[in-house]
């Protein structure tokens, strides 16, 4: 909402994460029923692509960002043109993994030098005291030559993709919520190795260290 109104200026970050968990397009009411709580409503969809236009680069994360993009009652062609254009991705299904496991796709030489990574990964998908269940992640496809998966589900259907626009922002969205990986290392090493590779065409940022709780190991992304 914040981003929406415009109290937020995205241009002072180098990356937006964008965590939008199992957030999704929900009937509310009965009689005049209403749809509430899209994960990426058009508002918000228009401040992102100025951001990625001016060289932002993005992590989306959840297990319905496309689906609501795609299937929604109010799904528009521009909900559709968004994901094609910026987030360079399409639908492909849900309910994509029962395991859990996403593991490393297949990589041109090319891709491996700027993958963001290289390691198995372990979301959850069983009730737990500790995190919430994904009963439902997605199938994210690449759209696009200069887009490319880079973790799969056991059914070798994509996990997650990288991509780097002819305009220069850079994106990684993944089919399941980051904050449903269930190891502290793995999750770890997927925010570090994905922040490499999203700021790695930026030369007018830099990174300042979080000193308030060293605990959250974050470092906050200024412009200049």
């Amino acid at each position: 909402k914040a981003i929406e109104s415009g109290h937020i200026d995205l241009n002072a970050y180098a990356v937006v994460d964008l965590m939008l968990g199992k957030q999704r397009s929900t009937t509310t009411g009965s009689g005049h029923s209403s749809i509430r709580y899209e994960a990426l409503p058009e508002a918000l969809q228009h401040e992102i692509e100025a951001y990625t236009k001016s060289g932002g680069a993005l992590l989306v994360t959840g297990a319905y960002t496309l689906t609501d993009l795609y299937t929604s009652p109010q799904a528009t062609n521009h909900d559709m043109a968004f994901a094609t254009e910026v987030l360079r991705a399409s639908f492909g299904g849900s309910k994509a993994s029962t395991d859990g496991i996403a593991t490393p796709a297949t990589l041109s030489r090319k891709q491996r030098r700027n993958t963001p990574v290289s390691e198995p990964l372990h979301f959850n998908t069983t009730l737990s005291e500790d995190i919430y269940i994904v009963e439902s992640p997605e199938v994210v496809n690449p759209i696009g030559n200069d887009a490319y998966t880079l973790l799969q589900y056991s059914s070798s259907a994509s996990a997650a993709i990288a991509s780097t626009s002819t305009r220069g922002h850079r994106v990684v969205v993944m089919g399941f919520p980051f904050e449903t990986i269930t190891d502290d290392e793995e999750r770890n090493r997927m925010m570090a190795k994905s922040l490499d590779y999203l700021l790695s065409e930026h030369k007018s940022f830099e990174a300042e260290s979080n000193t308030e709780n060293p605990k959250r190991k974050i470092n906050i992304i200024r412009r200049r």
